[in-house]
């Protein structure tokens, strides 16, 4: 098992640009186009010679870099002065990450969370989501505040209104409620009136067995949601000793690694399996049982981090980069998938 071999189908070499909440571009074979119209900014004679460098998100001809993206804005270049094509309202802090032993892994993972923020908004995938998911977003929340970028989704967080996102069919999924405390409350937003209505949701929907009622992804994941319950509070600097942590089976207890303390000993014992479609899962459950993992290692012209066949996807929208995927149901980058890496490999904690 490689959980690092990359299962899109072939496709031709390809690197996004606009991180942050900048418009979105893709170098590809020897242009520069914009994303939301297909349009082309410009074309290299010897573009078929370039060079991607996502750790740097730069690409270069001829050792020069022609594309880049910096903490101001994003650039080109073809042999003149600079061309600034999309400046940043709200700085972006983009760490070094140097001495670190993965610092080109944990570049280009953080790249590939920033692509993902469109129009302040934390996707899983800015091009086949058009909804933030509060698991992801709060997985991606981690990364932004060690990375010191959580301003970039601060006017969303502001904005939220429902202890829920109902974006899976629909569904009020239970382990939402933590992370929408989790969202408002490193993002300092304890006093926000949502804060006291997502608790009181919260004791509304706990069962007789000290649960949570809900499903999360279709099932019963009641250790998995109690655990995001009681952090969530934490954030907000609410008492959690209500919630109780349910003695159960639960597969995806092993996905909260955060405090893997209050996951109990019959959810901590599941087994940890790979599933190529989404590699998030596995990431999670390894950081929880503390396995050794093999550092992933950025490939030119593709993503890190990727989805497959998930239920909510809009994949017909990346077939203006790569149509296999499309077809494939496909799609690269994505956030959960980056962030677990990001977490894993940089060793922060959480606090």
């Amino acid at each position: 098992m490689d959980v690092n071999e990359f299962p899109g189908a072939r496709t031709r070499g390809f690197q996004l640009f606009g991180i942050g909440n900048r418009p979105k571009f893709v170098f590809s074979e020897g242009t520069l186009k914009r994303l939301s119209d297909g349009a082309a900014v410009h074309s290299w004679a010897h573009g078929d010679e370039a060079r991607f460098r996502p750790d740097l998100l730069r690409v270069e001809i001829g050792g020069e870099p022609v594309v880049w993206e910096d903490g101001e804005s994003l650039w080109w270049r073809d042999g003149g002065a600079p061309v600034r094509l999309a400046a940043s309202e709200t700085p972006i802090t983009l760490p070094s990450f140097d001495g670190h032993p993965h610092k080109a892994a944990l570049r280009t993972l953080h790249a590939e969370i920033l692509l993902s923020i469109d129009g302040g908004l934390p996707l899983p995938n800015a091009l086949v989501y058009r909804k933030p998911w509060r698991r992801d977003g709060a997985m991606m929340t981690m990364v932004l505040e060690a990375t010191g970028n959580l301003r970039l989704i601060a006017e969303w967080a502001k904005s939220l209104d429902d202890p829920f996102d109902r974006n899976n069919g629909g569904r009020e999924e239970p382990d939402n409620m933590g992370q929408t405390l989790w969202l408002l409350g490193r993002l300092g937003l304890g006093d926000h009136p949502l804060v006291r209505r997502t608790a009181d949701e919260a004791r509304r929907r706990l069962g007789a067995d000290g649960a949570l009622e809900g499903t999360v992804d279709g099932r019963r994941h009641a250790v998995y949601a109690s655990c995001w319950l009681r952090l969530g509070l934490e954030a907000c600097g609410l008492d959690a000793s209500w919630v109780p942590v349910p003695d159960e089976y639960d597969d995806y207890g092993p996905l909260f690694w955060m405090r893997r303390e209050w996951v109990g000993p019959k959810a901590a014992s599941t087994t940890v399996e790979y599933d190529g479609r989404y590699p998030y899962l596995w990431w999670a459950k390894a950081h929880f049982h503390r396995l050794e993992v093999p550092a992933p290692v950025p490939a030119p012209g593709r993503p890190m981090s990727w989805e497959s066949h998930a239920s909510e996807a809009r994949y017909e929208a990346i077939a203006s980069i790569a149509p296999e995927w499309a077809a494939t149901r496909f799609a690269a980058p994505h956030t959960w998938h980056a962030a677990e890496m990001f977490l894993l490999l940089a060793g922060l904690p959480v606090v």
